[in-house]
């Protein structure tokens, strides 16, 4: 029993010490000046001045790496971390949301701090597309209500998210761990996951199985969901918890719409690519430890990328027969195996936004193809 917490221990250490690496991994990571706090004034300022934080109305973007911690004290406002690092050069903590309603803050880096994120008495405030390395907390939550913390990546020395008499927040597609306490629940009582078949978060000490499917998988054939819930006290269970990590990929913007394809796989998933002008399919590729078995279960929009009669799914140059379709209002979600290896994923449908479908896109490339000769055969003409 000790000999298997050490060995969890261990493990536990050496992925924070590869997720560290991953963070700091082409940046420059000198020390450069800093002010050691930055604050988003009530009155819209940035303090100081010469942050490197662009002001557009409501929304604030990095424009390079922070070493400073971040004091937010205006509601009603965006900031975007732009894939950028903040890593204090006190390491107390990242950045600060206290008494504060409806602010958003995503895709922000942030590693070497003891406290990633702290909500204090704040409601209506979103986490979303953010990595937090931190040494003691990734997010404490104090008496804040009605807050929603999604596709976040979250590793902690001690604990990935303490709540604090704070219910009715909304936590999932989140990767939680590894920490030796994943989560620390105290006077608190809220949602883990998004129903099925969207689904949870995927946590790294969960040891369940993948046989069956269905709302109360019960139903034969993996989907990518455990089979068990993940509970995490009386109160609060990730019903749905995901079988390997949530990815998201952003897949364009249509019509004032973001669209994004998330993929839960135990493979590494890179290279992701979609573009409607060059038909309705999207591809990417998948890697893992050979001659071992991978899954992929992708979520796609029904309105970005959809079918009449069924997908054509490749890996590589095999042709997979055998997958999953589970659908539910808005997304459409396919579960296939391969075996490992790095290999090319390609799914493709027969219509894509902006509803054009293959036939269609075909007829028109024709047609250009057709045009264009006349034209060039005109110019080429000679005169009588």
């Amino acid at each position: 029993m000790m000999e298997n917490v050490k060995r969890e221990l261990v493990s536990g250490m050496f992925f924070v010490l590869l997720l560290t690496s991953m963070l700091t991994a082409g940046f420059n990571t000198q020390p450069v000046k800093a002010s050691g706090t930055i604050y988003i004034r009530a009155d819209g300022s940035v303090d100081p001045s010469t942050a490197p934080i662009h002001r557009d109305g409501n929304i604030y973007t990095f424009t390079d790496h922070i070493y400073d911690s971040i004091v937010i004290q205006r509601d009603n406002i965006i900031l975007d971390g732009n894939d950028y690092s903040l890593m204090p050069q006190l390491g107390l903590f990242g950045i600060d949301v206290s008494y504060r309603n409806n602010v958003t803050i995503k895709k922000v880096r942030i590693a070497e701090v003891h406290e990633g994120f702290t909500l204090n008495h704040s409601t209506n405030c979103v986490l979303m597309e953010n990595y937090v390395l931190s040494f003691s907390i990734s997010i404490r939550i104090i008496d804040s209500h009605s807050n929603k913390i999604s596709n976040n990546n979250l590793t902690s020395w001690e604990i990935c998210i303490a709540l604090f008499n704070s219910s009715n927040n909304v936590i999932y597609h989140n990767n939680i761990g590894p920490a030796p306490v994943p989560i620390l629940s105290e006077y608190s009582e809220n949602t883990w996951d998004d129903g099925y078949p969207s689904g949870g978060n995927y946590w790294s000490n969960y040891d369940g199985t993948d046989l069956y499917s269905g709302a109360y998988q019960n139903e034969s054939g993996s989907d990518g969901v455990g089979d068990a819930a993940y509970t995490i006290d009386v109160n609060n269970t990730d019903r749905y918890p995901l079988m390997a990590p949530f990815n998201t990929f952003y897949a364009g913007t249509w019509n004032e719409t973001t669209y994004y394809i998330h993929v839960v796989s135990n493979s590494s998933v890179t290279d992701f690519h979609f573009n409607p002008d060059e038909g309705p399919l999207l591809r990417f590729n998948v890697t893992g430890e050979d001659a071992t078995a991978g899954f992929c279960r992708v979520t796609i929009p029904k309105d970005l990328l959809w079918v009449e009669d069924g997908w054509i799914i490749t890996v590589d140059d095999q042709l997979i027969t055998d997958y999953k379709i589970i659908q539910d209002e808005h997304y459409t979600y396919i579960y296939f195996n391969y075996n490992h290896t790095t290999k090319t994923v390609t799914i493709q449908g027969t219509n894509v936004i902006p509803e054009f479908p293959s036939t269609t896109i075909l007829l028109m490339l024709m047609l250009t193809t057709l045009i264009a000769t006349v034209l060039l055969k005109k110019k080429r003409k000679p005169k009588l």
